[in-house]
């Protein structure tokens, strides 16, 4: 029950749920990881630090060492603002998954520290051998984007394609299109939209006609291109502001 209110984003009452069911039972590592969730929901600190003490303080070894449970910590304490207190709960885990490593990967990139986020999947791929998957480049992508590091970008989208064979996913264009289409590479941007398998949504098609408009070298023959190609796609939504934008 714990859990589905969770799913369900009724954090504060799945939290209420949990005071009562503690009258009657112990809470094992699947239930302290939902609880742990939902304080990463509400965003609440001094709740994810209560969360955590109360794993350490009147949970077994078993849970306090299960690998959901700190991962769930590690996400909850990068989504609550303390990014120390993550990498603290991270590198004291004696076994870490493919979603630990996300975990860990994602906080970097959402906290800006995109060099940090490049050296967390180098060790994981080359010092501990943890495969990555479609998010784990959702992630490291999403670093290369807000530094601006593209060449990195490009790289890390090829290594998904061609070495993991991962199909790109519209998350991941996304943060390639950007990157390019902010740096000035509007022409490259522009093919991989156009080439991309599935159909581009508002998202990039917003980001590469913002980037055409804050070029000063890209010509208004390109950004009215990329006009026409968004009224082209369709959709009320996606093509609402491009006179203002072109």
């Amino acid at each position: 029950m714990i859990d589905s209110l969770v799913g369900a984003g009724e954090f504060e009452t799945s939290l209420k749920v949990f005071g009562q069911m503690q009258k009657l039972f112990e809470p094992d590592g699947y239930t302290m990881q939902s609880i742990i969730n939902a304080c990463a929901g509400l965003g609440a600190l001094d709740l994810g630090m209560w969360a955590h003490a109360y794993v350490l303080r009147k949970c077994d070894n078993a849970v306090a060492s299960n690998v959901l449970v700190n991962s769930s910590l590690v996400d909850m304490y990068c989504k609550c603002g303390s990014l120390d207190m993550a990498l603290q709960v991270f590198e004291g885990m004696n076994k870490r998954d493919v979603i630990t490593w996300n975990y860990m990967i994602l906080g970097f990139s959402m906290h800006g520290k995109a060099e940090a986020a490049l050296k967390c999947f180098d060790r994981m791929v080359d010092m501990e051998g943890c495969r990555p998957n479609s998010i784990t480049f959702v992630g490291v992508l999403s670093a290369c984007n807000h530094r601006g590091m593209v060449d990195e970008g490009r790289k890390l989208f090829d290594m998904m394609v061609k070495e993991y064979k991962i199909e790109p996913r519209l998350e991941h264009y996304g943060c390639l299109v950007d990157l390019l289409a902010l740096a000035g590479f509007i022409d490259e941007a522009l093919n991989l939209v156009t080439t991309m398998p599935g159909k581009p949504d508002a998202v990039i098609w917003r980001s590469l006609l913002d980037a055409c408009s804050k070029q000063q070298h890209a010509s208004k023959l390109k950004s009215e291109e990329v006009a026409r190609q968004i009224l082209e796609s369709g959709g009320e939504d996606v093509s609402s502001g491009v006179y203002v934008l072109s």
